[in-house]
């Protein structure tokens, strides 16, 4: 098996889609190809320069084939999200007070 990740993610240059074309079409009915991407098939003509070989792709690649389009959120940015938001709690609970807010912290019965 082949696996291709991020197929979409930048749009190729001739050459490349002709190399990546004939891959497709070596495999095509032969061997197992798994390809991830984040756009849709209407998406790819940004991929490959030449619509007729989008086009041609794309069928090679959904004949005798099993689809999974995942409509989630991305891990790779969940995961940079729980990271800015375990750092913002962290500066939170190093400086619980807030010098604009005009409050001072409670420290519970503390006598003045």
């Amino acid at each position: 098996m082949i696996i291709l990740d991020d197929l979409s993610y930048d749009r190729k240059d001739q050459a490349e889609a002709s190399v990546l074309f004939e891959r497709i079409a070596e495999r095509y009915e032969r061997k197992s190809l798994l390809i991830t991407a984040n756009e849709t098939f209407s998406g790819w003509n940004d991929v490959f320069p030449d619509p007729g070989m989008t086009v041609a792709a794309i069928d090679r690649l959904v004949h005798h084939s099993t689809t999974f389009e995942l409509n989630v959120e991305s891990y790779r940015r969940r995961k940079a999200g729980d990271k800015q938001n375990a750092r913002r709690r962290q500066l939170h609970d190093d400086n619980p007070v807030n010098p604009f807010s005009g409050q001072l912290p409670d420290h519970g019965n503390v006598a003045q």
